[in-house]
């Protein structure tokens, strides 16, 4: 995580996580953008980690307002799931500016 702070001193790290599963840990961090959360997957392979990915989320709110522009363009109608928390899980509590989760 030193290396992270030193090469990408614009990450924002919001929570670790030791998990039970395929993956021994999860990251969930902020960053200004794409390239910038490659670095940190990056940094993490040089650090001895066998496997990394990064995933980008996009909030729930923000993607509702999405449903609703595409709906506005095409008859199809898009239903997200009605009643579920504006706030997504904590594993995976990505928004903007972009959150990256990093296993």
């Amino acid at each position: 995580m030193e290396r992270v702070k030193e090469k990408c001193p614009k990450v924002n790290f919001l929570a670790h996580y030791a998990l039970i599963g395929p993956y021994d840990f999860l990251n969930i961090y902020e960053a200004p953008n794409e390239e910038v959360a490659a670095k940190v997957s990056l940094i993490s392979l040089q650090s001895g980690i066998f496997q990394a990915e990064s995933w980008v989320a996009i909030p729930y709110k923000r993607f509702i307002e999405l449903t609703k522009e595409i709906q506005s363009l095409n008859s199809t109608r898009i239903n997200p799931i009605e009643g579920v928390n504006e706030r997504p899980a904590d594993l995976i509590t990505i928004s903007h500016p972009l959150r990256c989760a990093t296993s």
